[in-house]
């Protein structure tokens, strides 16, 4: 018991010591980002509208988007594996032509893209499974023939489209967890919906084909101790301990990295530490894990007409 209380008071130290610099020097939250670029082109001509992954060197086992557009004012003639995935030598993608029932309000088309890092082939297996840094990279290419009767000076949006519960879904590099949504911006970086603030966007306002429903959290859980970020199997105030010297002292970060995130804000940070140190002292609520995590931020893409 004297141990204990002298971990947790060194813990607490290092805590809040850390939680006093980083209010005192302002820390930004920064979420992975996947956007489809916004360009310009005229009608009649070809373009071409790239896919991104910004802010995080997020390490993906595969991904799965659905992208809807207007078929009246263009047609997309391919689809092609982005700089990523050419240089990491990813060996699945694929697309497929999407049904556009109930496609609404701004599409009458949809493709689903799909691509992952396969590493079944014996000796064959991918070199890199995402960024070494928070650069922006490249994950496929649209690419796209413009009507000729496409109206000049108009806007038209190439977006993410929501009708399954694993449209523009990517997984970890193991499978353990499957990565949602949690914000969406339209293609000016304007938010649309934020899946953590229940208040401001509750389930009931959700517009028609936006975001992953919260019907679709209701899995059955991995097979997994929620809270267990040093994967002894057991949650206590090691794991805490191990979120602090992943943070501050260059140690092992933990496996996947999700597994430190257990307030589910989309980010293994020292708030995580706070969390576990509040849930084995002093009867906090419990480390959140569905199996799901909702930690990527979607934008849309569009193409302003000359």
């Amino acid at each position: 018991m004297k141990t204990q209380h002298l971990t947790f008071g060194i813990v607490s130290f290092i805590i809040f010591t850390a939680l006093f610099l980083m209010a005192a020097i302002g820390v930004a939250e920064v979420r992975p980002r996947i956007r489809i670029e916004t360009i310009t082109a005229a009608a009649g001509t070809t373009a071409k509208a790239s896919i991104y992954l910004e802010n995080y060197p997020l390490q993906m086992g595969g991904f799965d988007f659905t992208v809807a557009y207007d078929k009246s004012a263009m047609t997309i003639t391919g689809i092609t594996m982005g700089e990523l995935l050419a240089v990491c030598d990813w060996e699945l993608f694929a697309i497929q032509n999407k049904d556009s029932l109930e496609c609404q309000p701004d599409c009458s088309g949809r493709r689903r893209i799909v691509a992952m890092a396969e590493t079944a082939n014996g000796p064959y297996h991918p070199s890199c499974f995402g960024p070494a840094d928070s650069s922006t990279v490249e994950l496929a290419v649209i690419h796209l023939q413009m009507a000729d009767s496409a109206a000049g000076g108009t806007s038209e949006p190439i977006r993410f489209f929501w009708r399954e519960c694993t449209d523009n879904a990517l997984a970890t590099t193991t499978g353990d967890f499957l990565i949602l949504d949690a914000r969406i911006f339209d293609q000016t970086g304007t938010l649309l919906w934020d899946e953590v603030d229940e208040a401001t966007y509750p389930e009931g306002s959700r517009p028609l084909f936006v975001g992953t429903p919260d019907s679709c959290l209701l899995t059955e859980k991995a097979q997994f101790t929620c809270g267990d970020v040093s994967g002894d199997g057991k949650v206590d105030v090691g794991d805490a301990v191990y979120v602090v010297n992943y943070l501050f002292r260059a140690c092992p970060a933990p496996d996947p990295i999700e597994m430190g995130d257990v307030n589910a804000d989309g980010n293994c940070t020292i708030g995580d530490s706070v969390y576990l140190i509040t849930y084995i002292f002093r009867g906090g609520p419990a480390p959140v894990c569905l199996g799901v995590l909702r930690i990527i931020d979607f934008q849309h893409g569009g193409i302003t007409i000359q």
